[in-house]
């Protein structure tokens, strides 16, 4: 890239001596910080026979959750050039509404610098990025205990979906599938024991609350509350009490766009779907199939329950909890 002039520049050569400028793409979406990490590669639509092409571009700052961050365009490629399918216009970092127009491959403060890997046995994409941000990574605490400024994300596989007649991309986390026997209740407050890295598959209807909170918590007063508005439809993950000790642009709000599903009879409530990986001090939620994705490390929260609770009604809730360390958790029947 011309990372200052916002610009992806493809070149081709025979024998990686010579090279040969093809086109370049950009200035185009996000603007509002310097271009890094381009990745192109073509994705086929799930279930079909059809293929696009997509391009990462992560930028710094500028992004989405502010600082770094990494979004993406759907297009085609013709072995010259890179065609977007719909006109994207030029947004800055102050222009919020704008920023939410786009494609983001997360949503989160935590996910940055992603590449796909190539070589693979079949033709999928796996990508895997850094979990952290430039507003506060030089700054994050370190010591014997925590001996790291960050981490990796989980590997995801990509993919192709068609959501509202657009192509998104979809993100499918590589790790161990979920667990068996949903823990399924309807009552003002449900928590569940948990240990620090588990797979938790949350389904949740809100029937008359007008949302909910899904709340992890440790021992010490840290915890990290993710918060659905039903209104808005929009879920939102507060780190601010699991922020002690980091920096002070560590702590505060994200918000990821979540449409619930449709009632799958009538009369139903709408659903929403949630698929949390939590390990050790870092969260992935996956909605919407994998389509919007929310990755934040969670400070220091060591967290040993999960608490959620309908707000001023109750929620039915289907949880699915799957220990990752292999020590197993004890969960309470279903009531």
């Amino acid at each position: 890239v011309e990372a200052i002039d916002r610009q992806v520049v493809l070149y081709r050569s025979d024998d990686l001596l010579t090279w040969e400028f093809l086109s370049s793409f950009g200035p185009a979406g996000a603007v509002g910080g310097e271009w890094e990490c381009p990745d192109l590669f073509p994705l086929r639509v799930d279930g079909t026979d059809e293929t696009h092409w997509v391009l990462l571009v992560s930028l710094n700052p500028g992004a989405i959750a502010g600082g770094s961050g990494t979004q993406y365009f759907v297009g085609d490629f013709d072995g010259r050039t890179f065609t977007p399918h719909d006109g994207t216009p030029r947004v800055k970092a102050d222009d919020v509404p704008g920023l939410h127009a786009l494609n983001w491959l997360d949503f989160g403060h935590d996910c940055y610098a992603g590449v796909t890997f190539a070589g693979l046995d079949d033709d999928s994409r796996t990508l895997i990025a850094w979990m952290s941000n430039w507003d506060y990574a030089r700054h994050m605490p370190f010591d014997a205990d925590t001996p790291q400024r960050g981490r990796m994300t989980l590997p995801r596989r990509l993919s192709l979906v068609k959501v509202d007649g657009q192509l998104r991309v979809r993100q499918t986390p590589i790790g161990p599938p979920a667990g068996e026997g949903p823990t399924v209740v309807t009552e003002p407050v449900v928590v569940q024991p948990i240990r620090g890295a588990c797979r938790i598959d949350l389904d949740v209807r809100p029937d008359g609350a007008a949302g909910f909170d899904v709340e992890f918590a440790d021992d010490n007063d840290s915890r990290v509350t993710l918060t659905y508005n039903c209104a808005d439809q929009e879920l939102t993950l507060d780190r601010q009490a699991a922020a002690h000790g980091f920096p002070p642009e560590f702590a505060g709000t994200v918000r990821l766009p979540v449409t619930p599903a449709p009632a799958a009879v009538p009369d139903d409530s709408a659903v929403v779907s949630l698929t949390i990986w939590l390990d050790g001090h870092a969260v992935e939620v996956y909605a919407e199939n994998g389509t919007r994705v929310l990755t934040e490390l969670i400070g220091s929260l060591d967290a040993s329950s999960v608490r959620v609770s309908g707000q001023g009604a109750s929620v039915r809730v289907s949880m699915r909890l799957s220990d990752l360390t292999g020590e197993g958790i004890a969960i309470p029947a279903a009531r």
